[in-house]
């Protein structure tokens, strides 16, 4: 992509190889349908450093992202609209969905600055329209989440990866 930024997150179509994604920092979201060749500015998603932005496992129209609300596309990224508002007092930093089953879903917070004290975990069951906070059922020394995972072959087995980028380490 020629646009002279970080870059962030980026998939494909898994049914279209030539409609790409691409983002760079905070959110700003392009796409492609000719494989690279042109880019189109889709949205400022206005999220973290690396804003999680991902493709629906099952269908490719459907897009999420995970600012400090959860927004969702079912129009192949055209256009998003939030579906759970307000669901962390920072951005997402870290957002997984379920293959197996996408109702399932996941994220995680703490990378606006490894020095943020607030490291959430939230589940969902609904694809992501409810959150339940599990920040506290996850052992060890609160720390900055990095990544959260979803299991490729179990839908309720998920995980998080904490780093030593917090307050004191």
């Amino acid at each position: 992509m020629k646009n002279g930024a970080d870059g962030m997150e980026c998939f494909y179509d898994y049914l279209n190889p030539q409609r790409l994604f691409s983002a760079i920092q905070y959110g700003d979201l392009y796409r492609s349908n000719n494989g690279g060749n042109s880019w189109q500015y889709v949205e400022a998603l206005q999220g973290a450093w690396t804003t999680p932005v991902f493709m629906h496992p099952e269908n490719p129209e459907i897009i999420y992202a995970g600012t400090r609300h959860v927004k969702k596309s079912i129009d192949g990224g055209y256009n998003f609209t939030v579906i759970a508002s307000n669901v962390s007092v920072q951005n997402i930093s870290t957002m997984a969905q379920s293959d197996v089953n996408p109702g399932h879903m996941i994220f995680g917070t703490g990378q606006d600055h490894p020095l943020d004290s607030l490291f959430l975990v939230k589940i969902s069951a609904d694809e992501g329209v409810t959150w339940t906070d599990v920040t506290e059922n996850i052992p060890g020394e609160p720390r900055w989440i990095s990544r959260v995972q979803t299991d490729p072959a179990d839908a309720n087995t998920m995980y998080v990866l904490r780093t030593g980028f917090s307050p004191g380490n």
